[in-house]
């Protein structure tokens, strides 16, 4: 809905200024009638656009079509993410949900990264790892890629799972034979 805010707040902007225009003429010529029909015409100009898409605009995530399985996979992950060890370092497709919840985390490519010294070196700071094995890694095509790379390559433990609305299993695994 963020794309349709520029356009109403251009147009109602042009709207206040002709009505604040038109009422300065109505009154500066005492016609009070047309002045009450500028009125209620301003009134439904400005109020009916806002009325009609509050609507829309006002949705919260768990009700917006296109965000249901996502949002539930969000709420599951608030609910669990406490499951990894604070001290881990956690592998995952969307790192920055890991970051919210003050937790250290990477790209899952990382995993495989043992020719770059750079990224190896900051990985050797931690001791413990984990793979998020989340909502992406249920989709083509992480789903037979990387994710499923990492689980065909290491030994894993299962520190949390969640099934997604279709059915899917989004786990949190504890690497256990990962080293970088």
């Amino acid at each position: 809905m963020l794309q349709i805010l520029p356009g109403i707040a251009a147009l109602s902007g042009f709207a206040i200024y002709q009505i604040g225009q038109d009422i300065s003429s109505l009154i500066r010529h005492r016609r009070p009638r047309r002045y009450a029909i500028v009125a209620i015409i301003a009134a439904l100009l400005l109020i009916c656009p806002f009325y009609l898409e509050a609507g829309d605009i006002t949705l919260k995530p768990s009700q917006m079509p296109q965000q249901l399985q996502i949002y539930q996979v969000m709420q599951d992950f608030y609910n669990t993410y406490n499951a990894v060890p604070e001290n881990c370092l956690v592998f995952s497709s969307t790192p920055d949900i890991w970051f919210e919840v003050n937790r250290s985390a990477a790209q899952e490519g990382y995993l495989f990264s043992r020719n770059n010294a750079t990224i190896t070196g900051e990985l050797r700071k931690y001791k413990c790892f984990v793979f998020d094995y989340g909502y992406w890694c249920t989709v083509p095509p992480q789903h037979n890629g990387i994710c499923q790379a990492v689980i065909n390559s290491f030994k894993t433990k299962v520190l949390a799972t969640n099934a997604t609305p279709d059915g899917n299993n989004v786990t949190y695994y504890a690497l256990l034979n990962y080293t970088p």
